[in-house]
């Protein structure tokens, strides 16, 4: 019988996953502390030349002073994240730069935002599209599950009414063919879709809902 081998877990890794989404894009985990009653997660900003001054011959010059925030407690310990932004230096002039953070894309978390500002506190915050989207998205379609479930209960009412006088109900059709009870079942996907990539009957069904 084969058994699989296995791998030693890098605790330095492991706690990147409880970091704010984004942060190591430019910083790495270089240390962790535990201490009874938290931890404390270090980070270095990478030795990436920013964008900016690309067409500079800079220079690594440490860091500036470091900076401390308290994120999300762990397993009820509180968690601080100490932060070191990189210095830069032109060698042939002595200047020293840092990264520019004009404008900052980030997620709702409000950790997040309370990094950002506290260590970039002349940076615009922007939340990154996807978010907005998910929200969107989640709020139409709780929208569309409403009128379903409405729907449903006028329907329910109606053949409790028809089938009392002996007759059997049946739900109007729209255009294409559908009851808006189907309609509204059927219009769950075509809302996670751009509508330049809809179907012929998806496109109809726009029409229809809105």
């Amino acid at each position: 019988m084969k058994t699989s081998s296995s791998q030693t877990i890098d605790p330095v890794a492991s706690l990147s996953l409880f970091l704010p989404s984004g942060i190591l894009d430019y910083f790495t985990l270089v240390n962790h502390v535990s201490q009874d009653t938290c931890f404390i997660l270090y980070l270095e900003e990478k030795a990436t030349i920013p964008a900016e001054y690309s067409d500079l011959h800079l220079h690594s010059k440490g860091f500036l002073p470091e900076i401390e925030v308290q994120d999300f407690p762990i397993r009820g310990k509180a968690v601080y994240l100490r932060i070191k932004r990189r210095r830069w230096e032109d060698p042939s002039t002595g200047q020293t730069y840092s990264r520019d953070w004009s404008l900052i894309t980030l997620d709702m978390a409000g950790s997040m935002q309370k990094i950002a500002k506290t260590c970039f506190p002349r940076a615009m915050q922007v939340i990154d599209r996807f978010h907005v989207q998910k929200l969107v998205y989640e709020a139409v379609q709780e929208l569309r599950i409403t009128y379903r479930w409405q729907v449903i209960k006028e329907e329910n009412k109606a053949m409790k009414a028809a089938k009392e006088k002996g007759e059997v109900h049946k739900a109007e059709e729209l255009e294409n063919g559908d009851t808006l009870r189907q309609l509204l079942a059927r219009s769950r996907y075509l809302l996670f879709k751009s509508p330049d990539k809809w179907t012929k009957s998806q496109k109809i069904r726009a029409e229809l809902l809105f």
